[in-house]
């Protein structure tokens, strides 16, 4: 019996941890004018993003669209999405401004400034300039 309860123990304690999550990406410019906001798979895969601007929206939900780099350590983050029905948007952190706000074992927390520019969402504009926004990731599993 006291096998049977260490093994289902060991189970379900595992089970708590195993998988994966979506990460959150969340950025507003300083005018509060242009949002963008993604899901990340596990961090380092594109799931999702909405790109905002003066009320006008871009929404790229295929997966397929999105490349990721992330690597916290040399304060690396970019993402580089293409679809071809909705268009193109580029981003990038700027190390310098990489902040780890929170870390454990299971949560991660960062704040920084970004460079966003892509197709733009307003009908009258084909290409936004680059653009600043502040920017939070979170992740937990």
């Amino acid at each position: 019996m006291k096998r049977i309860i260490f093994i289902a123990l060991l189970f379900f304690s595992f089970q708590t941890y195993a998988g994966s999550n979506v990460a959150y990406l969340v950025c507003k410019s300083a005018s509060g004018r242009t949002i963008f906001k993604a899901e990340l798979q596990d961090i380092y895969f594109f799931s999702s993003c909405e790109f905002v601007i003066d009320g006008k929206k871009i929404t790229i939900t295929n997966e397929e669209s999105g490349k990721v780099i992330f690597n916290a350590k040399n304060k690396v983050f970019t993402l580089a999405i293409f679809d071809k029905n909705e268009g193109w948007i580029n981003f990038y952190a700027i190390p310098t401004t990489f902040k780890k706000i929170a870390s454990g074992t299971y949560t991660q927390h960062y704040k920084f400034k970004a460079i966003v520019e892509g197709k733009d969402p307003r009908p009258e504009n084909v290409k936004t300039p680059e653009i600043e926004l502040d920017c939070e990731l979170t992740y937990s599993i």
